[in-house]
């Protein structure tokens, strides 16, 4: 009966090809896991690397065994670490260094340092990861469990094997990881099954390349991918009929009966249920046959959008029944993909979905449809979070006809609301802000918005900041009825008054007063409902979702607007009960609150 799962990673769980883990792997380690089945992985790389691969596949393991077996990491808990013989490492190391030979070596803390030419060890035969987590030190008689030479010639590398014959030296060209003598990935099984009180038959083992070889020999099921290495194939048990990228390591477990056979991944979803009442549930997603348009994304985070989902979390919109899939402000990364969708797999995307841990998402070309929008690596993720929230913003600042040296009152300092504040202060404009609320008005203030009128009753003070001129444009970010008359009533002759708000609540009352404040001052009053711009621009330079999404990608990037100001805290989506009562009984200290699903 097997009880492990021990994979190398790069290109047996991890893919190059793709630079993510394949959906189908995914499956497997879930349906491994379901079973209870320990899943470790033996890799040469080192732990400083190990924070490159994606959290996705992190999250799934139980055991690290890194360095070719030199280090076992359980938690983050380092048991012991078998080194290179002092000796053998101060040879090893003057002779890289009067022969020009760049080598990076990590010590028994995990930490990495090289000597030499950093190009050669980031981007040698083994293509270090470890860019970030790599400083340069020349080797200093440390403890040291792996010792990793760059680049040596063909005579060099004779040298390097007569040294010590015991050692054991993977080799990628004429770059190779040398670890102490008998430290190989054989001995790394050895410690799985110590760590966990297993026999070697228990264990199934995959892998792909020379270094494996040992590895599946030893378990009692060796799996070889399907362009292994010829040696690592004759000692293994089972060959993979397809590459992993098309599901080949999932098969073979499924043929081998080590997993059953499931077309479905667990996703874990926030469900609403009654008044203040919510929980995180569970369900099967589908991940076969996608149409051309759809892709399965692995959630990293989600944005709870606090207007729209508090009116449904506390009964406060009519019209709907629980249970409710609340959320649309979700980025994550792509496990899977149709034909017509413009991301790559393991491309991180912004998607409109529901909290989920996993969806299957359709990206579509209509207005107010669903959306997948790849976005760049140097974005941070949780502040991408807000995309939507920017795009509605945007929407009433392109609609209106700012000019540099306007002035502009927002009326609501919401979180729409002082993005778009935000966004007129780009513009030139002199923005006042107006919210009757102390602590918004505090908020607005910490992101650059210096005249704020924290009252109901704001005409006064508009008056003394604009030498009773008024506003050139006020803009409604409420939706209240008796705000949108403030707003009016506050705007100067010729100037233009936006509906960001939606306007929901009903509000009984004399409409001729204002319809003539309009009429007698030459108002210009417009809608800025989200999402009624083109999904695409027809022309150039026409305004359209897929230019929006642009532009606020490099305010987030650009740091023009610090959404991490507006964010007050990142928490586990199974907490989602208690961030709902924050955000609708503790506003004064609670703002926007993120789920992070990296660990589901």
């Amino acid at each position: 009966m097997i009880k492990g799962a021990l994979f190398d990673i790069d290109d047996t769980l991890y893919s190059h090809e793709l630079n993510a883990v394949p959906a189908k792997t995914l499956l497997a380690l879930d349906l491994l896991r379901e079973k209870g089945i320990k899943i470790g992985v033996c890799t040469s790389r080192v732990i400083a690397e190990m924070d490159k691969f994606p959290d996705v596949l992190l999250d799934r393991i139980d055991c690290k065994i890194v360095g070719t077996g030199a280090t076992t990491v359980i938690d983050g808990k380092y048991f012991k670490s078998y080194v290179i013989p002092l000796d053998i490492a101060r040879t090893y190391t003057r002779y890289f260094e009067e022969h020009n030979i760049s080598y990076d070596y990590t010590d028994i803390n995990g930490d990495l340092y090289y000597w030499g030419d950093l190009d050669k060890v980031n981007n040698g035969g083994y293509l270090r990861w470890a860019a970030g987590n790599i400083k340069f030190k020349p080797y200093e008689d440390e403890e040291i469990t792996n010792l990793f030479y760059f680049d040596a010639k063909d005579e060099e590398v004779e040298y390097i094997d007569s040294v010590d014959p015991k050692a054991n030296i993977s080799r990628w060209g004429n770059s190779g990881n040398i670890c102490a003598a008998l430290v190989d990935k054989s001995f790394g099984l050895l410690k799985f099954c110590q760590m966990y009180s297993f026999t070697t038959d228990e264990i199934v083992a995959a892998g792909d390349g020379g270094n494996d070889d040992v590895m599946l020999e030893m378990a009692g099921i060796g799996i070889a991918t399907d362009d292994a290495k010829e040696n690592t194939k004759k000692a293994a048990d089972y060959i993979c009929k397809k590459p992993i990228e098309d599901g080949g390591l999932y098969e073979a477990l499924v043929d081998l009966k080590i997993i059953e056979e499931s077309k479905r991944m667990k996703s874990y979803f926030v469900e609403l249920t009654d008044i203040g009442k919510s929980h995180l549930n569970k369900e099967d997603i589908e991940i076969n046959d996608l149409e051309d348009d759809e892709a399965i994304i692995k959630a990293e985070y989600s944005m709870i959008s606090s207007g729209t989902e508090l009116s449904r979390a506390f009964a406060l919109k009519q019209g709907f029944k629980y249970p409710v899939r609340p959320g649309y402000c979700m980025v994550g990364r792509v496990l899977d993909k149709g034909k017509n969708i413009n991301a790559n797999i393991g491309d991180r995307v912004f998607v409109n979905a529901p909290h989920a841990s996993l969806v299957r998402r359709k990206h579509g070309n209509e207005v107010q449809g669903p959306l997948i929008y790849k976005i760049d690596e140097d974005i941070n993720p949780i502040e991408a979070t807000a995309i939507n929230l920017l795009l509605v913003a945007i929407q009433g600042v392109d609609l209106s006809e700012a000019k540099k040296n306007d002035v502009v009152g927002v009326f609501g300092l919401g979180n729409i609301g002082i993005l778009a504040a935000c966004m007129y202060k780009k513009l030139g404009c002199r923005v006042i802000g107006i919210d009757p609320v102390k602590q918004r008005c505090d908020l607005a203030k910490s992101m650059g918005i210096n005249d704020v009128i924290c009252s109901n009753d704001p005409k006064q003070d508009i008056n003394k900041l604009t030498d009773s001129k008024g506003l050139d444009i006020s803009v409604d970010v409420t939706g209240l009825s008796q705000v949108i008359i403030n707003c009016v009533d506050n705007t100067k002759a010729h100037g233009e008054v936006i509906l960001l708000g939606s306007p929901r609540q009903s509000y009984e009352c004399d409409v001729t007063p204002l319809l003539s404040m309009i009429h007698m001052k030459n108002l210009v009053v417009k809608g800025a409902f989200n999402n009624t711009v083109p999904v695409k621009a027809e022309k150039e330079n026409e305004r359209s979702l897929e230019n929006n999404l642009v532009r606020v990608c490099e305010m987030i990037r650009n740091k023009d607007i610090d959404i991490s100001k507006l964010i007050s805290k990142v928490i586990d989506p199974k907490d989602c009960e208690d961030a709902y009562y924050d955000l609708m009984y503790n506003k004064d200290k609670v703002n926007l609150i993120v789920y992070d699903w990296k660990s589901y």
